[in-house]
């Protein structure tokens, strides 16, 4: 959300409920399909107060691609770059912080800035040997443990999308709801 604190509304977001919810009914369309996506900003942007005008902009520039009278303009990320529908369903990771967790156990393997060569070879050593008893563990039938709360709220983004809200715009509230 660091585009909301350049654009002056981090506080906003942080404070007013209401406000968090509207700008999560915008993430909310990562998750329709994404044939619906266009459609889905455009229905959204008539609902939401002008003080977002600012943040649709953004999204619509980076995102969807402005509309001009042939159509829409390139995107600076397409679509189905971003897009998490079919991530979703097929329970699939939509997010880095798995990647982002092993490079900061790396980091921690290495324990320090800028390591010489025969210590970082070491570390990766450390982390292979690491890793491969991990996937013993994993294919000995051991599972990998997500905490409750976010096996819940991938279990009702899934139903969501298997089962969606007759309404483009009840879709993108129920999403809401769940980010």
């Amino acid at each position: 959300m660091g585009f909301l604190k350049d654009l002056g509304l981090k506080t906003n977001y942080e404070n007013d409920s209401k406000f968090a919810y509207d700008v999560n009914t915008i993430a909310a369309l990562a998750f329709l399909l994404p044939s619906d996506v266009n459609q889905g900003f455009d229905d959204l942007y008539g609902c939401l107060p002008s003080i977002l005008e600012p943040v649709l902009d953004y999204f619509e520039d980076t995102y969807i691609g402005r509309r001009r009278p042939n159509g829409r303009a390139t995107p600076r990320y397409p679509v189905n770059l971003w897009n998490m529908h079919q991530r979703t369903i097929n329970n699939s990771m939509r997010t880095n912080n798995q990647a982002e967790a092993w490079h900061r156990r790396l980091n921690s393997v290495i324990q320090c800035e800028h390591p010489s060569l025969w210590i970082f070879i070491q570390s990766l050593q450390k982390e292979e040997n690491y890793i491969r008893c991990q996937l013993v563990k994993v294919n000995a039938g051991q599972s990998t443990l997500q905490t409750k709360k976010y096996l819940d709220y991938s279990k009702r983004l899934k139903n969501l999308l298997i089962s969606p809200h007759p309404t483009l715009l009840r879709q993108i509230e129920g999403v809401a709801l769940n980010l």
